[in-house]
């Protein structure tokens, strides 16, 4: 079957390798192909996201996964599935690394799908710089100011950090001079505006708490009874004394306190990674769970830090583009990452 991979060479490539496959390293389309092409597997059109895979991991670490010297070393390592691993001392979000390795999977049934591909969070497709959305994030600005006019924080809050993220890759994407200081001007009033009413609302969450605290004690040892008398003050604090029970659902609730903790300390990156962990844990035991009170508080909660976790984004989109614009580029490394 192996032998097969020699049969599909064209004839000037086999002619490339007869006379200087010992000095040259092996370019062109064997290194792109996936490996069911080069194992003469049937293939469909997932042929193609593996390429994509291999192009991306070039951009990123200036050479293939599978570099190869020679077609028989390239076909020996396809063969044997060596696993694809990333570069050490390379730096590449989780979002990127999620792709790259989702990509590049030896198992055409085990790679991501074309759906997938396009919805992922490292393309963002949502968020390209479009005239359409251009327009999306004037409008969500708007809407923003006059929230946080009305003194409506944590609804102006989520919508800032909304436009911020249709806002950054127009940024990015403007080649005009004025036109791009003035949007840097508008972005950096937007990411102050943002951070301050971020911090408005951590205080009064604080301040509630500190209020709510001997009435959350007494409600832990007279739960039965406030139910009873309908009671909803405190759902979250409710929430975890009903998720006791379930180990998921409390560890999950957890991870979620820790991503709020990151959020608050301004760690972007480690908040929406735990929120997104607490998040595909809830949303797989809300999916089991039967109606009643805990479903309700657990259904407010995961739409709480679903909230958070996109106002997270907005933030975060923030960070990354100081970053690409203070910080030169590395190791040959694109910006993709």
């Amino acid at each position: 079957m192996f032998s097969c991979l020699f049969d599909m060479i064209d004839f000037g490539f086999a002619q490339y390798l007869s006379n200087t496959e010992h000095k040259f390293a092996i370019r062109g389309s064997p290194l792109y192909m996936a490996p069911e092409i080069l194992l003469c597997h049937e293939y469909d059109a997932r042929v193609d996201l593996w390429s994509v895979g291999v192009i991306m991991y070039e951009c990123l670490f200036g050479k293939a996964p599978y570099s190869s010297d020679s077609f028989h070393e390239l076909a020996e390592k396809i063969k044997n599935c060596r696993n694809i691993e990333i570069p050490k001392g390379s730096y590449v979000s989780e979002e990127c690394k999620d792709l790259l390795l989702s990509l590049l999977k030896h198992e055409p049934t085990e790679r991501l799908s074309f759906d997938e591909f396009f919805s992922h969070d490292f393309l963002d497709l949502e968020h390209t710089p479009t005239e359409e959305n251009y327009e999306k994030a004037i409008t969500l600005a708007q809407r923003a100011v006059t929230a946080d006019k009305e003194k409506n924080n944590q609804e102006a809050f989520h919508l800032y950090c909304d436009a911020l993220r249709y806002f950054v890759p127009l940024l990015i994407n403007e080649t005009d001079v004025q036109k791009k200081k003035y949007l840097r001007m508008r972005i950096n009033e937007y990411i102050n505006r943002s951070e301050k009413l971020k911090q408005l609302i951590m205080d009064s969450s604080s301040n509630n708490e500190k209020n709510a605290e001997t009435s959350s004690q007494i409600k832990e040892k007279n739960l039965g009874v406030l139910q009873k008398l309908g009671i909803n003050s405190f759902p979250y604090q409710e929430l975890r004394i009903l998720s006791k029970t379930t180990f998921d659902m409390a560890s999950a609730l957890e991870m979620g306190e820790v991503g709020e903790q990151y959020f608050a300390e301004g760690n972007y990156a480690l908040a929406l990674e735990k929120f997104k962990s607490s998040l595909g844990i809830l949303m797989r035991v809300l999916a089991k769970e039967p109606p009643g009170r805990r479903r309700d508080l657990l259904h407010q909660q995961i739409q709480t830090w679903m909230n958070q976790a996109e106002s997270t984004k907005g933030l975060l989109a923030t960070r990354m583009l100081n970053d690409s614009t203070t910080e030169p580029i590395k190791n040959n490394q694109c910006l993709i990452q």
